[in-house]
């Protein structure tokens, strides 16, 4: 198979962001993707580190990689979902001779959280809260799976943010009450406490610039749903 990011004489990805995109679309045209499987474990740590400089690129790389390492895993088959703690903390995504859990990525890499000292090396720079709207960890609570670019990212995750806010955010003007998805209280301080996740509904609409709500948690449908991709999205 070939996807346009390893040259003729080594199997390391010319370009990573481009590399994830093709990963994940070659997942969604449940295709066989070992190739990929197979050139991750030839990145070198150099590209890693480097892909750090460029924003948009490492925040398309990490997310892509995640969303299509869940569903490579959901295709060995479901049951692996049973043990949430194995399948998030288990060390099986091989890239650039490490091995990554998905809590490496989501909270070491992504955000701020892990403790291993490579992955302080490749993590970005600055974590960026709207990750949590972008992926998918094979729940049906999960927002669904987009296929990101470095162009248009930030376009996306505010496309992503906004539809997740939406479906499943409300505010009561009776009680006074927002009632939001249970993943804000798990990533309540990525996002600065309550005050902020009230802020971030009040900037997207969902709550009134001038109240000051109580703050209810609807609870995570962790329904394993595999391949939800977002047939709506600009990719």
């Amino acid at each position: 198979m070939s996807f346009g990011c390893a040259d003729s004489n080594t199997k390391q990805p010319k370009d990573l962001s481009r590399f994830s995109e093709n990963y994940l679309s070659t997942i969604q045209q449940n295709e066989n993707t070992s190739s990929f499987q197979d050139s991750l474990q030839y990145c070198s740590l150099n590209s890693l580190i480097e892909l750090t400089k460029e924003k948009d690129a490492h925040l398309t790389f990490w997310l892509n990689i995640y969303n299509a390492s869940v569903q490579v895993q959901l295709k060995q088959g479901l049951d692996k979902y049973a043990d949430k703690d194995r399948f998030f903390n288990r060390h099986w995504i091989k890239i650039s001779g490490k091995s990554f859990s998905l809590n490496d990525i989501e909270r070491g890499i992504l955000g701020r959280k892990g403790n291993a000292k490579y992955l302080e090396k490749i993590r970005c720079k600055k974590s960026d809260p709207r990750i949590h709207f972008a992926l998918n960890c094979g729940a049906n609570s999960c927002p669904p799976i987009r296929i990101y670019s470095p162009k248009t990212i930030q376009h996306e995750l505010e496309q992503a943010t906004r539809a997740f806010l939406q479906i499943n955010s409300s505010y009561s003007v009776l009680t006074n009450t927002l009632t939001v998805d249970e993943l804000f209280d798990w990533y309540s301080a990525d996002f600065n406490g309550i005050n902020g996740i009230i802020d971030l509904h009040r900037n997207y609409g969902i709550v009134p610039l001038s109240a000051a709500p109580n703050l209810v948690y609807s609870k995570y449908d962790w329904t394993v749903n595999p391949e939800a991709f977002d047939i709506e999205s600009d990719n």
